[in-house]
């Protein structure tokens, strides 16, 4: 082990701690005390080699002191386990030494000089590290030293250990032999040899050869009583009689055996080993419940695997132990024994369980109430509860349980025999459904699959009115007495079976209700005579019946000789064929009579009954009979009789019976696709990538172009300016498209609009609209880009800058970005400020800490000031002030400069005994000159201060704006402010200059190099490849189909096989395009044209429908796609859109918001500028409503004094104003043509002239030119 050693200098007093690991060396000019920390009962001998001193420990280490005897050395021995301090004086024969042992109470009487000592106790309360100075002033003790003088002996060495039984500290039952001794085991230390002894306990035995051989040696000690601690000293006696120090040990007897645990349980303790209880390493679960006498650091062993008892387990009274579960059908079986930290083992508790983990069949059937799906009132008993019935399927047995919804039956060997069981279920409310879910579980916890069955509830009779039991008199001629009755009502359980019983319960009547609910039935007066009761039972789905009873009147009346009135309203011929012929096969025949609920009879011309029946409750009739009965031409009777015999009767003759059906009328349909999305070539025309050249300047001046060219043929493209940063470019950012040979051009930035804001103008181009790409740039797509140079300048906005740098915030821009340019800028202006300021700089050197202030001056080259730190250094280097070195470099010059001796590190400085005050002044003198120093340089220390102090203060605070996600401004507004109350400690609170100041200074710097701010600005043209169009209408919109179908299309038979949220649909490809056809009619079509294809193209989609009567007819889709002759429709947004079609004649719809249509020279040399003659289908008059621009297709010389030379309003034939251009006004090189037709404005409708619905365009701003 290391020993520390304290060497003390007999003439300085000063001591110094070093590790005896190694060997120590003393100096012959210093003589010093040495001071080991050991017991003298560590030590076996001391020898002299030469004159070194070589202590020799019991351990076998040993500590050489190199030169102990050269000069006036001593040593000390410091026992802190039994606070002596031993002096030890030697008296030498050759190289044997003699020990005497003084006590001392210090180490002054070994010191050189008059001082105090100091009590080593005191010594030893100071910490020291290896290497450490002590600081010791002495004195005269004045004590007398009490010796006590014993030699060195040459004895035997100790043994090397005693063991006492297994060596645990306990001695168990099964340690203690049966004579009550315990095993002694000694090891013999190396120089034993055979002859010496052994003592054990004052107990003498002789070593012999075997015993040496075996290097140990046993012998039995008595053991003591329960509870008791046997304590052995061993000593090795040689044969000459010397003795070797003792050897001891000792072991407390615990014979007592731990409780056995209270219990054991497998897995959930049911004797079964079910699935769910293997987990998937193949163990099961044994829980055992410890016993009272349990403690943390037992252990328990189930089946001979051992697990240490924690305090936890303890705590919780049980632990679970993983245990290999075994192959199914086969029992484990678990012996559980405790065992205490002795050794003791308590009797073991078993318990055993079988693996099954095969799950029982599930049921063969559940059944709720009677099976039909219904739960009546019938089938709810008086606790509210339904019968489930479950079929038990052919591996249940008893013990066995049935699970209904979580509720678990066992299975008893009446319900096995049975087959079956019965559960009580509780039944839902009223219109609910019961599901019930069924599980077999085996004894073993072991379940099956579920099986589902569910039930709704319909608890709620049929209510059931008899409306009227009537007599009828059948007879011919009636004879005034009843022979039948008719029972009539109704019922609210449409379509339900009725039974009627009479008086005695007897059915005399059965059949349904009908659609409505209603009953009818006649019967014989033999089973329903006057005053009897008549009962009227509905039954529903359910098998809930609800019933009514009637009492029979009188079935005698009075003599009625009244006929019915009978009128037949139509003879209707119907065709039921399938297909239908044009020919009727059956007649309809249909009238009224006064008499409801009568017979009826109709007969054919030759007097033939052909139909009976009855009439209704309001007396009308309705039959169908064959043609073969019925032709035309012939007479067709209806007779009506009532219940008194009288016959009504009424004759029709039948009409034609050849007629035509319904017709199925088709239209064809046409619709023009609209332009929706371009497909962009990913691979650019051209490209212009710039960290410096494309920067953000005052007004518009640029400092880079990118060029590209259109040949072969005009060409969709795509122009985009990006940037990578997180900041939207679009606000910073526009460009303009410039033909390089006309020289006109059109700036594009920013806008809020849906289309992303303005259409490039430059040449005229047909463009879509500015969009933004991903919130980081600019994008026009240009439609049929003619042949040409074309180039894009990139151009930047100071004031659209300065919106953002109020806006965005510092997270947005990142760390890489504005963070070391804020940085630069504020430290920039604090420098000016603070560099040269003496005032300031001595409050900058005051939060300095004293290592800080020494690493500044490092290396000055003014040797004044480098001389001065070096004065500091010097005075840090006193070893007295070692102690507290750490404490002062760290403290505050301002702090030390303080001069309070009392407190902090210069307290500590004062109160070290005796010298303590008179090391404060030169540390005081040294920080305070060089202080002096550096302010006395500050041309060429002060920016090294300012890094040093205020710089990283000031990158903190904008670390924190970064977190908290401020906006820029509110950023450098809080970064101010702290910096301001940091500045305030060193009197420099108000030399910054306001936020305004800092935040245009910020701009300033960004616009210098965007880079920094906007990195990797881009500027490329793309070429579209395709251009995307649809239409979307229904073919069967403007058709006459009763019942119709989609059957064909273009002669193949469709399936709609296909669904989307719009329906089912069918995929037709046509030559351009595809076609979703839904099957009611609706359609989407889809076709891509390949840019720069200015051709129309056509798809025909001949569809056939097919009506109720299986006529056919065919009709064709025509869906033209023009990318001339264009379809503008933003009618679905509400923003203000920028229009332009183009050329040709296009259809603008602008829909919500103040739209404009913009018109751009295409062609010189036409009338119109190449645009045709468009028609807006939606503009708004009024002010700060719809705009036209026709800027760009006059000819320069237009004045409001002469717009009226250039532009007219017309109206159509239709009545339509028609905005009417003279491009160049008065001169003959162009005549007035039709621009744009406003079709839904007249101002014939607006009481206007044409001239007076000019002046309010051109009042309103509604025309630009």
């Amino acid at each position: 082990m290391d020993q520390k050693v304290t060497l003390i200098d007999k003439k300085s007093h000063q001591g110094i701690e070093v590790n005896a690991s190694g060997k120590i060396q003393l100096s012959a000019q210093n003589p010093s005390v040495v001071q080991l920390k050991i017991s003298s009962e560590d030590i076996k001998e001391y020898k002299k080699e030469g004159n070194n001193l070589v202590v020799v420990l019991k351990s076998g280490e040993l500590i050489t002191i190199m030169g102990f005897f050269d000069a006036d050395n001593s040593l000390v021995l410091q026992d802190d386990v039994n606070h002596k301090l031993l002096w030890v004086e030697f008296s030498s024969n050759e190289e044997s030494l003699s020990a005497t042992y003084a006590e001392l109470n210090d180490v002054g009487p070994l010191l050189y000089g008059e001082n105090d000592a100091a009590s080593p106790w005191a010594w030893a309360a100071v910490p020291l590290t290896a290497g450490g100075i002590l600081a010791w002033a002495g004195h005269d003790s004045g004590n007398d030293s009490d010796k006590g003088i014993g030699e060195t002996n040459e004895g035997p060495s100790a043994p090397e250990s005693v063991v006492i039984g297994n060596g645990d500290e306990w001695i168990t039952a099964d340690e203690i032999d049966a004579d009550g001794k315990v095993d002694v085991t000694i090891d013999l230390p190396a120089d034993a040899v055979a002859g010496d002894s052994v003592i054990v306990n004052g107990e003498e035995t002789v070593l012999t050869a075997d015993d040496i051989a075996e290097g140990e040696i046993i012998v039995k000690v008595d053991a003591p009583n329960e509870g008791e601690t046997l304590e052995v000293d061993v000593i090795i006696k040689d044969k000459d009689g010397n003795e070797s120090d003792p050897t001891q040990a000792e072991a407390t007897v615990d014979t007592t055996a731990p409780l056995a645990p209270d219990s054991v349980t497998i897995g959930n303790g049911d004797e079964w080993i079910s699935a769910d209880e293997i987990d998937a390493d193949g163990k099961v679960d044994v829980k055992i419940d410890l016993p009272a006498d349990a403690v943390a650091g037992d252990s328990v062993i189930v089946n001979g695997e051992e697990t240490v008892l924690t305090a936890d387990d303890i705590a919780e009274g049980e632990i679970i132990v993983k245990v290999d579960a075994p192959n199914e059908g086969e029992t484990l079986e678990v012996d559980v024994i405790i065992k205490d930290k002795d050794g003791n083992e308590s009797d073991p508790t078993q318990a055993e369980a079988t693996v099954d983990t095969t799950a029982p069949l599930a049921p063969d059937s559940v059944t709720i109430g009677n099976g039909d799906e219904w739960i009546s009132a019938d089938e709810i008993d008086a606790d509210g509860k339904v019968d489930v019935k479950i079929d038990l399927p052919a591996d249940a047995v008893a013990g066995d349980s049935v699970i209904v919804n979580g509720e678990e039956t066992v299975l008893t060997a009446d319900d096995i025999t049975a087959g079956e069981i019965i559960v009580k279920v509780d039944s839902p409310n009223e219109g609910e459904t019961l599901e019930v879910e069924v599980s077999i579980k085996d004894a073993a916890g072991n379940e099956s699959d579920e099986i589902l069955a569910e039930a709704a509830v319909d608890s709620v009779l049929p209510v059931v009115e008899i409306e009227a039991i009537t007599p009828i008199d059948s007879d011919n001629p009636a004879d005034g007495v009843a022979d039948q009755v008719l029972i009539t009502g109704t019922s609210d359980e449409p379509n339900a079976p009725v039974e009627i019983k009479d008086k005695a319960g007897n059915t005399i009547w059965e059949g349904m209700t009908d659609g409505t609910g209603a009953f009818s039935a006649t019967v014989d007066t033999a089973a329903v005579q006057a005053g009897d009761d008549v009962t009227v039972e509905v039954t529903d789905k359910a098998g809930n019946t609800g019933t009514d009873t009637a009492t029979a009147g009188d079935l005698t009346f009075s003599t009625d000789t009244t006929e019915p009135v009978v009128e037949i309203e139509a003879v209707t011929p119907i065709d039921s064929d399938n297909p239908a012929d044009g020919v009727a096969d059956q007649v309809l025949i249909t009238g009224t009579s006064d008499e409801p609920n009568a017979p009826v009879e109709i007969k054919d011309k030759a007097g033939n009954t052909i139909w009976e029946g009855m009439t209704d409750g309001t007396g009308a009739f309705s039959a169908t009979v064959d043609t073969a009965a019925v032709q035309a031409g012939d007479d067709v009777t209806v007779e009506v009789t009532d219940k008194a015999g009288n016959t009504g009767t009424d004759t029709a003759t039948a009409g034609d019976l050849i007629f035509t059906n319904d017709p199925l009328v088709l239209e064809n349909d046409s619709a023009n696709a609209v332009y929706q999305e371009s497909q962009v070539n990913p691979n650019p025309i051209g490209e212009l990538t710039s960290d410096t050249a494309i920067k953000l300047l005052a007004g518009s001046s640029a400092t880079d172009k990118l060029e590209f060219s259109i040949a072969n043929g005009a060409q969709d493209v795509v122009i985009t300016v990006k940037s990578e940063s997180l900041v939207t470019v679009a606000d910073a950012y526009s460009f303009t498209v410039i033909n390089k040979e006309t020289g006109q051009e059109y700036t594009v930035a920013a806008s809020s609009t849906a289309q992303g804001g303005l259409v490039a103008g430059a040449l005229g181009l047909e463009a879509l609209g500015v969009v933004g790409d991903d919130g980081n740039g600019l994008r026009l797509d240009i439609h049929d880009l003619p042949p040409g140079d074309y180039e894009v300048v990139v151009q930047g906005d100071q004031s659209k800058l300065a919106d953002i740098l109020s806006t965005v915030s510092l997270e947005d821009l990142g760390s890489n970005t504005v963070e070391t340019l804020i940085l630069d800028t504020v430290t920039g202006l604090l420098k000016d400020a603070l560099i040269g300021n003496e005032n300031i700089a001595v409050g900058l050197l005051n939060q300095l800490s004293v290592e800080q202030l020494l690493n500044l001056v490092e290396g000055n080259p003014n040797p004044l000031v480098s001389g001065l730190g070096s004065t500091l250094q010097a005075v840090l280097a006193n070893p007295l002030l070692a102690l507290v070195l750490g404490g002062i470099t760290s403290a505050t010059v301002g702090e030390i400069l303080e001069g309070d001796i009392d407190t902090g590190v210069l307290g500590l400085i004062n109160n070290i005994p005796f010298v303590g005050p008179d090391l404060v002044q030169p540390l005081l003198n040294a920080v305070g000159g060089l202080v002096d120093g550096v302010v006395d340089n500050l041309d060429s220390i002060g920016e090294d201060l300012f890094n040093l102090v205020i710089e990283p203060l000031i990158a903190d605070v904008l670390l924190a704006g970064l977190i908290d996600n401020l906006s820029l401004n509110d950023a450098l507004n809080g970064l101010l402010g702290s910096i301001k109350d940091l500045l305030n400690t060193v009197g420099a609170g108000d030399l910054l200059p306001a936020l305004d100041d800092v935040l245009q200074l910020v701009a300033q710097e960004i616009l210098s190099n965007p880079a920094q701010l906007f990195n990797e600005v881009n500027a490329a043209v793309y070429g579209v490849d395709e251009k995307t169009y649809v239409a979307e209408g229904n073919v069967l919109a403007n058709d006459e189909v009763v019942n119709g179908s989609i059957i064909e299309v273009n002669g193949v038979p469709i399936t709609f096989n296909q669904t989307d949220v719009n329906g089912n649909y069918a995929i037709i490809t046509g030559t351009h395009g595809t076609l979703h056809l839904y099957e009611d009619g609706h359609y989407i079509y889809t076709s891509t044209v390949t840019s720069g294809n200015a051709t129309s193209v056509v798809d025909d989609f001949t569809y056939t429908v097919q009506d109720e009567y299986n006529n056919t007819e065919d009709a064709v889709l025509t869906i033209t796609t023009d990318p001339v002759n264009e379809t503008i429709d933003f009618s679905g947004t509400a923003s203000d859109d920028m229009l332009q079609g183009g050329a040709g004649d296009d259809i603008l719809t602008g829909g919500a918001g103040a739209d404009t249509a913009i018109y751009y020279l295409l062609d010189n040399a036409d009338a119109t500028g190449g645009n045709g003659t468009d028609t807006w289908s939606d503009f708004e008059l009024g002010a700060d409503a719809d705009k036209i621009d026709i800027s760009a297709l006059l000819d320069g010389l237009q004045t409001s004094a002469n717009i009226g030379d250039y532009i007219s309003v017309e109206t159509n034939a239709d009545g339509k104003a028609v905005i009417s251009i003279d491009r160049d006004g008065v001169s003959n090189g162009f005549s007035a043509s039709d621009l744009l037709v406003l079709d839904n404005i007249s101002p014939a409708d607006l009481n206007l002239t044409n001239d007076e619905l000019l002046n309010n365009l051109l009042s309103n701003n509604q025309i630009v030119y």
